[in-house]
């Protein structure tokens, strides 16, 4: 059978189109700045790096709110997905990193909000340091692989290949769901995140 140019431009179309139907994830689609910003206050104290003298046990403290209020400013909510039932939100944050070079991380989670209230909270990963173009390519493809349900032990640092993905989990380093927080079979711990955090 032979095919029209025009035809085939029209096959090709609708084969590329039926595998896009993925949702529309931009956090600017779905709130407004202000929408932005409580979001990321509700999530600050546990994503956020620890105020200083604060603990994990210590940092919901009145004492370290005007701390956690400006380090939310400091983020930026990248992508943003509420699946059907409006409990469970998916979010990606970018932040700068500590870079000659103008680089930035991204964090991805799920959270689970009832009457404003977590009851849930997991980082999913945490990438590289990457420029801004860069990240903005991976951290989308990372994304939309997340709320698919997909796989994303290929891009971990160990399977990647070289190509730099995601830093956390790897081998020694978890999300521990009950805790909130990133933990890690390394020496000490406690300093090693006090430190990496933003």
């Amino acid at each position: 059978m032979r095919y029209t140019p025009i035809l085939l431009t029209v096959i090709l179309f609708m084969s590329c189109t039926q595998h896009t139907s993925i949702p529309k994830f931009e956090a600017d689609l779905h709130l407004k700045s202000e929408e932005k910003y409580e979001f990321l206050s509700s999530i600050i104290h546990y994503m956020g790096k620890l105020a200083p003298e604060a603990t994990y046990q210590t940092r919901f403290s009145e004492e370290f709110d005007e701390y956690y209020r400006k380090l939310a400013g400091n983020y930026t909510l990248e992508f943003y997905f509420k699946p059907g039932n409006g409990k469970e939100i998916y979010f990606l944050t970018t932040i700068e990193a500590p870079s000659l070079y103008g680089k930035r991380t991204a964090t991805a989670g799920v959270v689970h909000l009832d009457d404003g209230h977590i009851t849930f909270y997991e980082e999913k990963f945490r990438t590289w340091k990457m420029v801004p173009d860069e990240l903005s390519v991976k951290s989308e493809l990372l994304f939309s692989k997340l709320i698919q349900g997909e796989d994303l032990s290929p891009y971990y640092t160990k399977n990647s290949g070289g190509v730099e993905y995601i830093e956390f989990p790897n081998e020694h380093t978890s999300f521990d769901t009950v805790e909130r927080k990133w933990v890690t079979t390394l020496f000490n711990p406690a300093e090693v995140f006090r430190n990496a955090r933003l």
